[in-house]
C-alpha cells in the first residue's frame, strides 16, 4: 500500500490531509486523540490517492460507514506548530449527512475501529462554538451549505 503524504523538510513537516464534517440531524461528529482539542474525523492522503478516495477509505477504517457521496466544502493551507514541529498542512474538507442506517447515529463517547485512542463524540451544531475546536475554520464548517468552496489561510490558527 502507499505511504501517506507527510514529508519533512528544511525544518518543516507537511501533510496533505483529507477531514469530513460528518452531520445527522442538526449533530456534527468530531474526534479527538490525545489532545486538548476536538477536530474533524478524517487522516492522511496517500501517496496516487486523491482527497475524495482518502476520505472514504478513512471513514470506513475508522468508524466502519460507506460515504456515499461526500462534498468537498474547503481547502485549507494550515501553517502552525504542534509538539516542537512546524508543519505545513494542506487540508480538503468533506461534508455528508448520514442516512437513517447508520451503526454510529446513535452511539456517544466511541472509539474508532482502528486506535483506541481516538474518541468521538456527537455535538449539536450550535454547541460547536462552545468547544475548543482546530482548526478554527471547524466553527465555519459546521454550518457551511457546501453552494461554495471556502478557501482558508491559516497561520497559528489565525485566518489572513
Amino acid at each position: 500500500m502507499a505511504k501517506d503524504i507527510s514529508l519533512i523538510d528544511d525544518g518543516y513537516k507537511l501533510n496533505y490531509r483529507a477531514a469530513v464534517i460528518l452531520t445527522y440531524k442538526g449533530k456534527v461528529l468530531l474526534h479527538k486523540a490525545n489532545v486538548d482539542f476536538w477536530n474533524m474525523p478524517g487522516g492522511r492522503v496517500k501517496f496516487g490517492e486523491d482527497s475524495k478516495s482518502a476520505i472514504i477509505r478513512e471513514m470506513q477504517e475508522e468508524l466502519g460507514i460507506e460515504l456515499k457521496c461526500p462534498k468537498l466544502i474547503a481547502y485549507c493551507e494550515n501553517f502552525f506548530n504542534f509538539a516542537n514541529v512546524d508543519y505545513h498542512e494542506i487540508l480538503t474538507v468533506y461534508k455528508q449527512e448520514l442516512s437513517d442506517d447508520e451503526r454510529i447515529l446513535n452511539m456517544q463517547d466511541f472509539k474508532a475501529l482502528d486506535n483506541p485512542k481516538t474518541c468521538y463524540h456527537w455535538f449539536d451544531k450550535k454547541d460547536v462554538k462552545n468547544e475548543y475546536c482546530l482548526p478554527n475554520i471547524i466553527y465555519k464548517l459546521v454550518d457551511q451549505d457546501g453552494d461554495k468552496i471556502i478557501h482558508s489561510i491559516t497561520v497559528n490558527n489565525q485566518e489572513v
